[in-house]
């Protein structure tokens, strides 16, 4: 059984606030891997990675939207989308 990760935990180990990672939980963008019966969100090493990889997106300067856009690309799709958005921070 994969070991599962409190809120507190999670939002320590990637930096965000624990009201940040209920937001992402709220718009679906992250969904916790189970929800305790008295409400308490638990996340595995899989939520980890994409909050990771949403960090990142976001210091490349992608929105939120387009944060759930590029998870829901294809590969090539997603390439083009880390490109323009590299090229757009260079340019800054």
């Amino acid at each position: 059984m994969k070991k599962l990760f409190t809120t507190k935990e999670v939002a320590e180990i990637v930096h965000i606030s624990k009201r940040t990672l209920h937001y992402y939980h709220d718009i679906e963008l992250v969904i916790p891997n189970h929800i305790e019966n008295n409400g308490y969100r638990l996340y595995d090493s899989d939520n980890i990675r994409k909050l990771q990889s949403i960090i990142f997106l976001k210091e490349l300067g992608l929105s939120l939207s387009q944060i759930e856009m590029y998870f829901e690309a294809n590969e090539q799709h997603k390439n083009n989308m880390l490109k323009a958005s590299y090229n757009n921070v260079k340019q800054q």
